[in-house]
């Protein structure tokens, strides 16, 4: 099952401040292999070649999450940076990676980083990341709990709750279980933060879930199917209820058998008394 590309979404400033800087106090001349393949590849654009490098090793030093979402970002920013470039040249990410695996892949020991982590984005998962990345930013502002909700801070507690509304409801109209997940993620942090505030006149202090409750009516069934046949498996090894049910199990699931045969063969035998007596009735008639 292939992971949500928003996860990161929570934690996308650290990531931000990372690859940001990762430019910072350095010079571009010695990375010859990066001004070549930036110029055929990014329209000369070294300095994003340079970024990724960067950041990458900075990734090399981290556990799976970190990278995992480390890499989902980095999609993102190459996704927003490079199509602001789209109709200035030739920019092509995917192929530039591409070279880029080849150059640089004896600098980085986690093959996750060199064959997994850019990707094609789509322009709809894109959108709702810039969506996430909205109303985090803006409880950001807020998110620290030594700060006293007022003026600004109202305004912006008061915004994330608009966003909120309007991406639960675009989520409930084309269902995008990702997306919910992490809106009910944020719901969550926004509650914690703000259930106590009062100093914000007309703030909404509690968000309902992000989940729609008919998802969940569906989901339910299928997952107890799911979880039935271990609690069965408990039951039948170490209680007597196992040595109890079985046998009637058993005993329903044979007579099932029979009767479904059964019907079988009184269904052939009707066929073929049919069948005979078209016969009958088309020799008599001749």
């Amino acid at each position: 099952m292939e992971e949500s590309p928003y996860t990161f979404a929570g934690s996308y400033d650290i990531y931000k401040n990372e690859i940001d800087k990762s430019t910072e106090h350095e010079t571009f001349g010695g990375f010859l292999e990066c001004d070549r393949i930036s110029t055929q590849y990014l329209v000369g654009d070294t300095n994003k070649c340079l970024q990724i490098d960067k950041f990458l090793s900075h990734l090399s030093n981290y556990g799976e999450k970190y990278t995992s979402d480390g890499c989902k970002y980095l999609n993102y920013w190459i996704y927003d940076k490079f199509n602001q470039k789209k109709g200035e040249g030739n920019y092509n990410i995917l192929q530039f990676y591409e070279s880029f695996k080849g150059t640089y892949s004896d600098q980085y020991d986690n093959n996750y980083l060199l064959n997994g982590c850019i990707k094609e984005i789509d322009e709809n998962i894109f959108r709702k990341i810039q969506n996430l990345i909205d109303i985090y930013d803006k409880y950001n502002k807020l998110k620290n709990d030594d700060i006293q909700l007022t003026g600004d801070y109202c305004t912006s507690a008061i915004d994330c709750v608009s966003s909120y509304t309007l991406h639960v409801k675009k989520c409930h109209e084309s269902y995008d279980p990702d997306f919910c997940m992490e809106l009910e993620n944020f719901r969550k942090l926004y509650n914690l933060r703000v259930s106590n505030v009062t100093s914000c006149k007309d703030l909404q202090t509690y968000l309902p879930s992000a989940i729609n409750s008919n998802v969940v009516t569906i989901i339910t069934p299928f997952a107890v199917i799911l979880v039935m046949p271990f609690i069965l498996f408990i039951l039948y090894k170490f209680t007597p209820f196992g040595s109890w049910i079985m046998p009637r199990m058993k005993r329903m699931l044979n007579n099932s058998f029979l009767e479904s045969y059964e019907g079988e063969q009184n269904s052939e035998n009707a066929n073929i008394y049919a069948e005979d007596r078209m016969y009958n009735i088309a020799y008599h008639s001749a």
